[in-house]
């Protein structure tokens, strides 16, 4: 649906609900090109053992801009541009999509997976001002090589999130990286590059556990800060030109 240059896609936009719903095994076919706006809803909806591929879009100003929800569910979104949403994309009840290389700018929360969504987040460009990637209530996403700024939390970890995230470049956010609830103890935060964090570069509380290793952590007011109750795995990190390195407080 839509075509390979912009004047052959669809606009659509105003929805009551969904602006696009693709559901069921065997639906699938490629979206690309549409301009998909403004609806109650979902901008896209995919829901079961579809695998439809979305490219080259515009989607914003929706409720959500693509929700992806169901086993077997294994769409591909793709070199988007994805914007002003509540939530930009969503994964829930173990849907499996790829979601690369897209730009997502000025989303309340860029990308969430939750509810036991899983697939991969990677070579995506997050600018905030809300959360980049929340992964929480089962979900486990793998997160890698993408660049976030500018965001009050770049990546998040909450409510039983796990996954591994990794070789993201995450800078100039309030906060890089946050681990927080008693029930978030298998989420692997190694291997990345964060900088120029205004609270903290990465963050884990509430009893939160985890491992935090071979991470780059520079010029942030505060490297790692482990509070309230949270004992993660901090090992073989490099932190340097942080105002406080690591911190442990109760606060």
């Amino acid at each position: 649906m839509g075509g390979k240059k912009s004047e052959d896609g669809n606009e659509i936009h105003s929805g009551g609900l969904h602006g696009v719903h693709v559901s069921g095994e065997g639906a699938a076919g490629i979206f690309s090109s549409n301009h998909i706006y403004g609806n109650k809803g979902a901008g896209v909806m995919v829901e079961g053992a579809a695998k439809p591929e979305f490219t080259e879009n515009e989607v914003d100003g929706n409720g959500v801009g693509v929700s992806m929800a169901g086993s077997e569910n294994k769409c591909s979104v793709q070199k988007n541009e994805i914007h002003d949403n509540q939530i930009g994309c969503e994964i829930s009840d173990e849907a499996e999509p790829d979601i690369n290389d897209n730009v997502f700018t000025a989303n309340k929360r860029a990308v969430v997976a939750h509810k036991g969504g899983k697939g991969k987040v990677s070579s995506n460009v997050v600018v905030g001002p809300g959360v980049g990637v929340e992964i929480s209530t089962g979900a486990e996403s793998e997160i890698n090589e993408n660049e976030i700024s500018e965001c009050d939390i770049a990546i998040s970890y909450t409510n039983g999130g796990a996954g591994k995230a990794t070789k993201n470049e995450l800078t100039d956010n309030v906060r890089g990286v946050t681990v927080s609830g008693k029930e978030t103890t298998e989420c692997l935060v190694v291997e990345n590059e964060i900088s120029k964090s205004k609270v903290a570069a990465i963050v884990a509380s509430a009893n939160a556990a985890g491992t935090i290793s071979k991470n780059t952590i520079s010029d942030n007011t505060v490297g790692i800060r482990v509070t309230t109750g949270a004992d993660p795995t901090v090992q073989e990190n490099v932190l340097e030109e942080n105002r406080v390195g690591i911190e442990v407080c109760d606060a």
